[in-house]
């Protein structure tokens, strides 16, 4: 297989992964709440290219283990996209903010995507795009899924 083939096979995997998660962890309304399933759907995708390391999280404990585990790398928002544009995995997330409690609420994350990333003046840099389940489902730029700008990571053997 060629490296352009291999290249092709990695982002149509990647494509139909997110496709597929689009469709089937919509967010919906329980006991007066919206409850979305970023974890659900981001775990799925990463199983779908190769990772298996997030099954029953929630996406702060997810963004947790990234931080603690070597099979990640923290990479800048021009390098996500880049990566996400050969089918690379990369994941973006935020533990989440500090509720009144003190305590973190559930945080998100979700799966960069290729197109093209556009720049945030929110954040002052660009945003990639991403595949995001959550309040809104679909494929937008980082900046309009996460309130906080997130940390992107790359699978190290993606990188």
């Amino acid at each position: 297989m060629t490296k352009e083939e291999a290249r092709q096979m990695r982002l149509e995997t990647l494509k139909e992964a997110a496709n597929h998660a689009l469709l089937k962890w919509k967010p919906k309304e329980e006991d007066g709440k919206l409850v979305s399933y970023c974890n659900l759907a981001t775990s799925y995708i990463c199983v779908k290219m190769g990772f298996d390391g997030f099954r029953g999280m929630l996406a702060k404990e997810m963004v947790k283990r990234i931080d603690s585990n070597a099979d990640f790398a923290v990479v800048d928002s021009q390098a996500a996209q880049s990566l996400a544009n050969e089918g690379r995995l990369v994941i973006a997330g935020c533990k989440g903010d500090v509720l009144p409690n003190g305590h973190l609420d559930h945080g998100h994350i979700a799966a960069c995507y290729p197109g093209k990333a556009i720049y945030s003046k929110k954040w002052n840099e660009d945003a990639p795009y991403i595949v995001n389940i959550g309040k809104t489902n679909g494929f937008m730029t980082a900046n309009l899924a996460f309130n906080s700008k997130p940390c992107y990571y790359a699978l190290v053997s993606e990188v």
